[in-house]
């Protein structure tokens, strides 16, 4: 008996998908999915094993067409490295295989787009902690998105010049690699709308506690919030 012939999966790169889609066209896709009955509290526990001078994550997804299971490395250089396999859930047989880290870079800037739209935050002072890609990315989508006066990315530890700018800000994305609150929660207007993403594992923070308990908290997935959010 002759074996069919198994389609090699195709390989999309960093530049095809960045330039494929923005970012604001990935917060509506993924608006459209949600709406549609995407629900993420379904989705496995995220394995996470360290890994030489890093960490593996293992994520896997089940959709309505497809099965996605994407693996990463952090910590290394860059970085985030890593890839996302896609199975058509038809045949099982995987149909492509995407960059994980300009995935990782459209996704989660497109998450917090999508919660700044539904929160309906426009705010003409943004500040963005952290210059890394999500950083960039996610200055870029809220300027694209809001048209804000000014995008401001700052550096906590510079002191007094910090603290007024994010005391004056409506939008504070926190995105870092920190262990410990990076500022006072009590400079935070009542009014803000403050996007941290920066920790997944329980040890790690951005935020204080005073801020988290005068906050109204809105989260992607309840369940990997409890199971990862240092805040």
């Amino acid at each position: 008996m002759v074996p069919m012939a198994v389609a090699s999966p195709r390989f999309v790169d960093r530049r095809e998908i960045l330039e494929a889609v923005t970012t604001a066209a990935a917060a509506d896709v993924l608006r459209d999915a949600l709406a549609a009955g995407l629900d993420p509290e379904l989705d496995a526990e995220r394995v996470v094993m360290d890994a030489g001078t890093g960490q593996l994550l293992v994520m896997p997804s089940v959709g309505s067409r497809y099965a996605t299971v994407k693996l990463v490395s952090v910590g290394g250089d860059p970085r985030i490295q890593g890839v996302c396999l896609v199975f058509d859930l038809a045949t099982l047989a995987v149909v492509a295989m995407l960059d994980g880290a300009a995935l990782t870079e459209l996704r989660t800037p497109a998450t917090s787009l999508l919660a700044a739209r539904m929160l309906a935050r426009r705010s003409d002072r943004v500040v963005v902690i952290g210059a890394g890609p999500q950083g960039r990315g996610h200055a870029a989508a809220l300027r694209a998105e809001f048209a804000p006066e000014s995008v401001e990315f700052v550096d906590p530890r510079s002191g007094g010049n910090a603290a007024i700018a994010i005391a004056r800000a409506g939008v504070i994305c926190c995105v870092t690699t920190a262990r410990e609150p990076l500022f006072d929660g009590s400079l935070v207007a009542n009014d803000a709308l403050v996007i941290t993403i920066g920790a997944h594992e329980p040890e790690a923070r951005e935020l204080d506690a005073q801020l988290i308990r005068r906050a109204n908290v809105v989260v992607e997935s309840r369940a990997s919030a409890f199971r990862e959010a240092g805040t």
